[in-house]
C-alpha cells in the first residue's frame, strides 16, 4: 500500500523551492540541477535505476518517483543533481558511482552510496540570490547618478 509522498525539488543555483506531494508513484520535473529532498528514509527504497536522463527511485511499497532529467548537467558550474532523504531525523546524502553516461533509453541498475549529512546547504551556489543583487544595485546608482548628473 503506497502513503503520500512529500518531496521538496531546491533549484541549487537560486535555492528557490517547490514542494509535491502525491499518492503511489510520483513524476519529479527537473529543470536545471536540483537538491531533491524526498521526505522518507532511504531505508524504504529498494532500488534505483537510471533511464536515460531520469533517475527512478523504486521504493518498497511498489511506487516509483521519476526525477525526470535528474543527471543532465549544467554546462557552466558542472553541478548536477543531489538526492537526499529526510527522516525528520536525519538527513542522508545518496550517490551514485556508477552513474555513468546514459545509454540510450536502456535501464542500468545503479549503486548508491549513502552518507549522513547536516545541511544541503553545501551543494546550494553560495550567495548566489544575495550576491548578485548588491552589485546590481551599485551599477544601478552609479548609472542612475551619472543620468541626473547628465540633466544638470
Amino acid at each position: 500500500m503506497s502513503t503520500a509522498k512529500v518531496v521538496d525539488v531546491i533549484i541549487r543555483k537560486t535555492a528557490e523551492k517547490t514542494k509535491l506531494t502525491g499518492e503511489g508513484n510520483l513524476s519529479v520535473s527537473i529543470s536545471s540541477p536540483s537538491v531533491i529532498e524526498i521526505q522518507g528514509s532511504a531505508q524504504d527504497v529498494v532500488r534505483y535505476v537510471r533511464q536515460g536522463n531520469d533517475l527512478l527511485i523504486y521504493m518498497k511499497d511498489g511506487s516509483v518517483i521519476r526525477c525526470n532529467n535528474y543527471f543532465v548537467e549544467d554546462t557552466e558550474t558542472h553541478n548536477h543533481s543531489e538526492l537526499v532523504f529526510n527522516d525528520n531525523q536525519a538527513l542522508t546524502h545518496i550517490s551514485f558511482a556508477d552513474a555513468g553516461e546514459a545509454s540510450g533509453v536502456a535501464a542500468t541498475e545503479l549503486t548508491a552510496q549513502a552518507a549522513p549529512i547536516s545541511s544541503i546547504e553545501p551543494f546550494l551556489e553560495q550567495g548566489s540570490v544575495l550576491s548578485d543583487a548588491p552589485w546590481g544595485w551599485i551599477a544601478g546608482a552609479a548609472l542612475g547618478g551619472g543620468a541626473i548628473g547628465a540633466l544638470l
